[in-house]
């Protein structure tokens, strides 16, 4: 059996705000990526305070190798709180989806999504497990 080899955390680094759906990737929601930032209003929050806005952001895992079942583990960090969970890749497919609650601050910030370590044989290029997007969250 061939081993397991990411092609990346997300086909084209890029982070999805979606809105209160918490399971599936909205593709025509607004989106950010490491060259074009992701604006958003706390108007379209699912929840706030008076430090942040809550937003579901989705973001799309693809792999090579689909020969097996594979859990995979994604971090985001520049929130109000570090937010990670796990997602299934199923044997045959060769994408998932996550959808993380994040918490932004009002104004400017930077997420990163990062993937889980995995071990070596299950991914064989680390340097393409992390990507870095812009926010701005306004409160209008």
């Amino acid at each position: 059996m061939d081993a397991f080899k990411l092609q990346d955390t997300t086909s084209t680094d890029t982070v999805y705000a979606n809105g209160s759906n918490s399971e599936k990737i909205n593709f025509a929601a607004k989106y950010g990526t490491p060259t074009k930032p992701l604006v958003l209003s706390c108007t379209a929050a699912v929840a706030t305070s008076d430090k942040y806005c809550q937003f579901n952001i989705g973001i799309l895992l693809t792999r090579t190798d689909t020969a097996t079942q594979q859990t995979v583990t994604v971090i985001a960090n520049g929130g109000e709180t570090n937010v990670g969970n796990s997602v299934v890749f199923l044997k045959g497919k060769n994408t998932a989806e996550i959808i993380l609650p994040i918490k932004i601050s009002k104004a400017k910030s930077t997420l990163t999504i990062t993937l889980g370590e995995l071990p070596p044989e299950q991914d064989k290029n680390r340097d393409n497990n992390s990507f870095k997007v812009k926010t701005m969250v306004t409160t209008n």
